[in-house]
């Protein structure tokens, strides 16, 4: 039977969500409670979304604002760089991504939702609870103009950061071990000597920094510790212009870099509700948790779980909100080990060591397989394969510390990490 759903967020995650619902022939109205600033983050998307891109028929319009993306680039220092393509994974995935213009995707994603017949209401929408059930405040039903006359049956928070319903509810969340300050910022458009379409993510003093080419401007961001942060300023912008001219592993790729507009931060990343389903709602994209901005996962994960949250209100399917959680506690999870050997060094220890020990025909067999899987994991396509994410703790973990028991490398994790 047809549901009334109201959707609190007209992002990525409340649109794709609304989109779907609506096809599936349920009343969606998605109370969008504008922004008038531009939203310039989750700019660079990975191959795993493009099946949900093409599922929402959008596409080829993202493809008009957007740079093709062929891969990633990482430095760890001037001198060595690091490829990962995404041809090289199992082949089940496009083996491309697009580098978007992130205020052009979000209105296109809402324009697609008005013209699949979802009802945008253009306020805010106010909530309040009865024991672990939230209900619409008789203000906001009204605001709806005769949309709605009594209270939807589900109510779904993709309200991003202001985390509306957790806050209402007051859940319980699990902070990450990580308390960076992000800054990002647009910068006039920068040239690109190696891989033009590739992210390219810089390792740097006691953090890491991305550039991402976008049409006609470049995407610069720097993730790092805050109290080496606050070294080298006090406000946004000196602290953003000396720490991209100054860090040393840093200078070479961005001397002379002139922004564009003003600067975006962030400082409580890594943060997730332990509990994202209730008895009439549910949380998805960033009002559920957000992880961090390496590996580009969060545009991906919101409208992944926004497709998965559709699914369970399918007349004929089997996917309960308990598999709804479940699976999106699995798969937050391993992105969070994989985010962890970023920062412990672990992951560019591993790639240093099999630069100079895989070099036989065994090691090459061997480097193969492992780079297969690991672009796999990355791109989305295996970060839910038990092998591969097993293959990747042990040849990061005991494999590491084995060959470095036995001298076998001469690295230290320590020295790599961020």
């Amino acid at each position: 039977m047809p549901k009334t759903i109201s959707i609190i967020g007209g992002g990525p995650s409340g649109c794709t969500l609304a989109i779907l619902l609506v096809r599936k022939g349920h009343k969606v109205i998605l109370f969008n409670e504008k922004n008038p600033s531009e939203i310039f983050v989750g700019e660079s998307m990975i191959p795993a979304l493009m099946p949900i891109l093409q599922e929402l028929g959008i596409e080829d319009k993202v493809k008009e604002f957007s740079v093709y993306k062929p891969g990633a680039s990482v430095w760890i220092d001037e001198k060595t760089m690091a490829e990962a393509s995404f041809g090289g994974g199992m082949g089940t995935l496009p083996t491309y991504a697009y580098n978007t213009n992130r205020k052009k995707f979000d209105e296109l994603l809402l324009e697609t939702a008005k013209n699949e017949g979802v009802h945008v209401v253009d306020s805010k929408a106010e909530l309040y609870r009865e024991n672990d059930k939230v209900f619409l405040a008789e203000t906001t039903i009204l605001a709806t103009k005769g949309l709605l006359t009594k209270q939807p049956d589900f109510i779904v928070d993709a309200s991003g950061r202001k985390r509306i319903l957790s806050n209402l509810l007051k859940l319980p969340t699990t902070k990450g071990q990580r308390m960076d300050t992000a800054l990002f910022a647009h910068v006039e458009e920068r040239e690109f000597s190696e891989n033009y379409g590739d992210i390219h993510m810089h390792l740097a003093t006691k953090g890491w920094c991305w550039r991402i080419p976008l049409p006609g401007k470049t995407s610069v961001g720097v993730v790092v510790n805050k109290e080496e942060m606050a070294k080298y300023g006090n406000s946004l912008e000196e602290q953003f212009d000396n720490y991209l001219q100054q860090a040393p592993k840093l200078k070479p790729f961005f001397k002379d870099v002139k922004r564009i507009g003003g600067i975006q931060k962030y400082s409580n990343y890594q943060l997730q509700s332990n509990r994202i389903i209730g008895e009439n709602w549910a949380l998805i994209g960033d009002a559920a948790g957000f992880l961090d901005p390496v590996f580009s996962s969060g545009l991906y994960f919101s409208m992944k779980y926004a497709s998965e949250l559709a699914k369970v209100f399918d007349e004929e399917g089997s996917l309960t909100l308990k598999d709804f959680q479940e699976n999106w506690s699995k798969e937050l999870n391993s992105w969070k080990k994989m985010i962890e050997i970023w920062y412990n060094g672990r992951l560019f220890t591993n790639y240093k060591m099999g630069s100079d020990r895989l070099d036989g025909f065994i090691g090459k067999k061997i480097g193969q397989h492992a780079i297969k899987h690991f672009t796999a994991i990355f791109t989305g396509e295996a970060v839910n394969d038990k092998y591969s994410m097993r293959l990747l703790k042990f040849m990061t973990g005991p494999l590491l510390d084995f060959m470095r028991f036995t001298r076998m490398h001469r690295y230290d994790v320590k020295d790599l990490e961020l």
